[in-house]
């Protein structure tokens, strides 16, 4: 059974559920329209699209995979450990929101933005970043593969389950709920509804 998944839908505990026989765990989904086409993954396991990006925010701009790994312990200096966005082209990936970041765009370390940049800006670069690094390659597959079975890492109202609690990035459930209410605003405004899809294939 392929078991597929990617950042912030649970990646640490999908990878730990799939450690059984018979199970292959991948963390990402084939990056081309071709190989998506011929890619078949049995089980994706997903969460609410929006949280998850508030997730990704909130997880990034304390440090996680910059200065600090992915349990928050410090990363080697000046390099080294899980640091993948300590040294990040981040400005190029980036179109909606190029212009306004441009006085950052110096600036490798891309948790550093997130804490330089003001709330609002700052949580559409992260969207618009995790678009292009992660969740379009998912929106490609689902598109090509609608009926993929979709487990939730947390309960959702067609009772399909992980039975597995994320863990939160965020201080408190009102930050949560404000960064989510960001979120959905600039993927209806600007950014074309595509996260929007992205939560109706998956309905976490």
């Amino acid at each position: 059974m392929l078991v597929v998944t990617t950042h912030k839908w649970g990646y640490v505990d999908t990878m730990e559920w799939c450690h059984r026989p018979g199970c292959i765990f991948r963390g990402f989904f084939p990056t081309t329209h071709r190989a998506a086409e011929t890619y078949r993954a049995d089980v994706i396991v997903a969460r609410n699209v929006f949280q998850a990006i508030a997730s990704g925010y909130a997880y990034h701009k304390k440090g996680a995979e910059c200065w600090l790994d992915h349990e928050f312990k410090p990363n080697p200096y000046p390099s080294g450990g899980n640091d993948h966005l300590r040294h990040s082209d981040w400005w190029t990936k980036l179109n909606l929101t190029k212009t306004e970041t441009k006085p950052y765009a110096h600036i490798r370390n891309f948790c550093e933005v997130l804490v330089a940049l003001p709330e609002r800006i700052g949580l559409s670069v992260y969207a618009e970043f995790a678009h292009h690094i992660w969740y379009a390659d998912a929106l490609r597959y689902l598109t090509l593969h609608p009926n993929t079975t979709i487990r939730c890492l947390e309960g959702s109202s067609q009772g399909r389950r992980l039975n597995k609690q994320s863990h939160s990035s965020h201080e408190d459930a009102t930050s949560r709920a404000r960064h989510v209410g960001i979120i959905v605003e600039f993927d209806h405004s600007s950014f074309g509804g595509r996260y929007r899809k992205l939560q109706e294939y998956t309905a976490c």
